[in-house]
């Protein structure tokens, strides 16, 4: 037996074990009113947690059995994009089948779902056991629908299904995702109006551009040079400005293109700025931003240059470094002199 057809008999058992796996319950698990038809959940307010799994080994749970009722990440301490949950309930409230499909279909995609599908398991009201699984296949060629099958409880239907969301054109597969980047919450500052007490901005290349503002819970605001001095005379409508672009900062998305050498070189310098908001809560998050300098080759040889759109990030002291772009964070990356009275030179 040569070793291409080791592999072959390899592969068939690995399928016919997955078979036996996925098919084992539907002798005994067809409702008394026939196949499992109802995909959807009418009220989504009710799920507290969905598990999604494929068949490559990939898993994640997203959950808001918290006390804000926050969607975050299981198992880590990272909020999840609440974007993301926000289209999982809206095709878990309006899903519907739209067509049955003959004998020679169902056993055709009964043979993909075992080979490569995608498990999304719905818990309500903090039950550890899923109210609703929905097994998902791949689209159908006119991508106007997907092939998927229903477990309700330990009740698993015989017979898929297609699909779809009104309205909707593509698979639903693709809003069901696995991997902790695509779900992780992109937030650095996301302050309501009267949360924050103080922001300290420090410019390391200039440190006397260097800046503190004071929020009391009246809203006023005070600006304080680099040596804790109050400064008298400053323009209160914009440090009261400043202060709001806090509600939304978000990075661009995670370095994970660079090596753990590229990072240490990063995090090993000092940064071109930093800084620190803290609450009336007096919770603190602090984060350091370096400018992107790109190596550029030319005729002349070898230069750099700034990177014109993005920028690093680290919060806190992590060893993650994330980029983000100007155009959002240029709002808060202002020197002291921007809020000081334009001298007239006459």
């Amino acid at each position: 037996m040569n070793q291409n057809t080791k592999t072959f008999l390899l592969i068939a058992l690995v399928i016919a074990l997955g078979a036996i796996a996925f098919f084992s319950t539907r002798a005994q698990t067809e409702s008394a009113d026939g196949p499992l038809r109802n995909f959807a959940i009418a009220d989504t307010s009710a799920i507290t947690k969905f598990r999604i799994s494929d068949t490559e080994g990939n898993k994640i749970t997203i959950t808001r059995e918290n006390n804000e009722k926050v969607w975050m990440v299981e198992g880590s301490s990272f909020k999840a994009r609440p974007e993301n949950a926000t289209l999982i309930l809206d095709a878990v409230k309006r899903i519907a089948i739209r067509q049955d499909l003959d004998e020679a279909e169902i056993n055709t995609t009964l043979n993909f779902l075992t080979v490569r599908h995608k498990k999304v398991e719905f818990f309500v009201n903090n039950e550890s056991t899923p109210i609703k699984s929905w097994y998902i296949g791949n689209s159908t060629a006119d991508h106007q629908g997907t092939y998927m099958l229903l477990q309700e409880g330990e009740q698993k239907s015989s017979i898929p299904f297609i699909v779809y969301k009104p309205g909707m054109r593509g698979n639903l597969e693709a809003r069901f995702f696995t991997s902790f980047v695509d779900w992780r919450f992109s937030g650095i500052y996301n302050y309501r109006v009267g949360e924050i007490k103080d922001i300290s901005f420090t410019n390391i290349d200039n440190p006397e551009e260097s800046f503190e503002i004071n929020v009391n819970k009246e809203s006023e605001v005070q600006l304080i040079d680099g040596n804790k001095q109050p400064i008298s005379a400053f323009d209160t409508a914009q440090v009261s400005h400043y202060v709001t672009h806090f509600k939304k900062l978000h990075f661009s998305h995670v370095a994970d293109d660079l090596t753990s050498a590229q990072i240490d070189s990063v995090l090993n310098v000092k940064p071109n700025a930093s800084i620190a908001v803290t609450t009336h809560n007096n919770a603190t998050k602090k984060v350091n931003i370096w400018k992107i300098y790109d190596t550029i080759e030319t005729d002349e040889g070898v230069s750099k240059k700034l990177n014109p759109g993005y920028a690093f990030l680290a919060i806190e002291n992590s060893k993650e470094l994330v980029r983000v772009q100007y155009y959002q964070w240029d709002n808060v990356l202002k020197p002291k002199s921007y809020f000081l009275p334009r001298v007239n030179n006459i």
